[in-house]
């Protein structure tokens, strides 16, 4: 164990608190916890562990391109870290999705490094006073997803070789077992692939 001596133990106080986490999660939906001395991955993952939350795996998803450095602990993406990444819902396409997400920065960015959340429920109270017609017609007429990508995927260890993304998100280049696969794993009830 790596904790910085004379810090308090951040495992042990949201084991003690889950409650309080659960609840402070509700009705801000975000904690900030600083200074308590989490160094590095092993840390990290005693913290997540002690919330005592269902597993999430993150599997056969496009751009999470993630690591595994611990036990539940993951690399962010293999995005460039000059690269902006718009607002989005964490994976929400997929049928199974994370409740949650959590952060953990090992290393301060040199410039920048905000992370922005905007709630789901504020977002939506937002659009439903300002555009109430266009609430209703997504709640009428459903939604599309559009994934736009490249049109191959080069990947960067020896897992991964040329291939287009849709081959490697779904780990099959047929595209009936692609579809098959697509809609099992996807919140859709249609598939288009477009080569």
């Amino acid at each position: 164990m790596s904790l910085v001596p004379g810090e308090p133990d951040l495992a042990e106080i949201v084991k003690a608190e889950r409650e309080w986490v659960s609840q402070t999660l509700q009705e801000h939906g975000a904690i900030l916890f600083r200074g308590f001395g989490i160094c590095c991955a092993e840390d990290f993952s005693r913290v997540i562990m002690a919330l005592g939350w269902d597993e999430f795996r993150y599997t056969g998803v496009a751009g999470a391109d993630r690591v595994k450095l611990a036990e539940r602990v993951y690399t962010a993406s293999g995005i460039p870290l000059d690269t902006m990444i718009t607002f989005h819902h964490e994976m929400a396409m997929m049928r199974n999705f994370p409740r949650r997400v959590i952060f953990f920065g090992q290393q301060p960015a040199a410039a920048g490094g905000q992370t922005s959340f905007i709630p789901s429920n504020i977002l939506v109270e937002k659009l439903q006073e300002e555009m109430p017609e266009v609430v209703e017609k997504f709640e009428q007429d459903g939604i599309i997803y559009t994934l736009h990508t490249k049109s191959k995927y080069i990947g960067t260890s020896t897992i991964d070789t040329e291939c287009t993304v849709w081959q490697r998100m779904l780990k099959t280049t047929n595209l009936v077992e692609a579809e098959k696969r697509a809609l099992e794993m996807l919140n859709c009830d249609k598939v288009k692939f477009n080569n």
